[in-house]
């Protein structure tokens, strides 16, 4: 096997234990918290994206900030949030305490809020580094591509650099909150 882009995406969908059994997920929210830190503590620079599922039936006030909580205490790069939707045929169509849906779209802006800050933090770990980039865009401008941990860096170059790999030293993050760089010199082409 080749290497490996230390880059996981994890549906934690809710961090109430209640919650978890209601969805019938076979673990725990220290189950997930152990996950997070195994991953990091052997590749420190991991991204990790996590899925949410909010206001799923039954999902109290409490649930939903043991959710947030546990999610802020974590050194994760992402969040996908996606507010429940009851769907015909499934479990979950028939529990008789949903959430309201005004209820479920205040929480999910709040979980996209901490995303954003998440993702803020993670991108501001790449600042001063060198990074190995995978050229995938001209856009606005400047090159931009992926680093192995699925960081976006933005830099100046040509057109002809697509799909190439690039050794960029990532110098700020921009007023859009992406990472800029220099291209430093060229990496071996994959």
């Amino acid at each position: 096997p080749g290497p490996l882009c230390p880059h996981f995406h994890i549906p934690l969908q809710s961090g109430d234990d209640a919650v978890l059994a209601r969805m019938h997920r076979p673990y725990k929210r220290d189950d997930f918290r152990q996950l997070v830190l195994r991953i990091v503590d052997r590749l420190p620079n991991a991204a990790i994206g996590v899925d949410t599922l909010i206001g799923f039936p039954g999902e109290t006030d409490a649930a939903f900030e043991r959710t947030v909580d546990l999610i802020d205490s974590l050194p994760v790069a992402y969040l996908h949030v996606f507010p429940f939707s009851a769907r015909k045929g499934t479990p979950a169509f028939s529990y008789s305490d949903p959430v309201p849906f005004a209820v479920i779209k205040k929480r999910c802006q709040r979980m996209r809020r901490l995303g954003s800050q998440k993702r803020r933090a993670f991108y501001a770990k790449s600042l001063g580094r060198q990074a190995t980039v995978l050229v995938e865009a001209h856009r606005d401008g400047q090159l931009q591509g992926l680093t192995d941990n699925y960081v976006p860096v933005r830099f100046d170059g040509p057109d002809a650099w697509r799909n190439t790999l690039r050794q960029v030293h990532v110098q700020r993050l921009a007023h859009d909150g992406l990472p800029e760089g220099r291209v430093t010199f060229q990496a071996e082409r994959s």
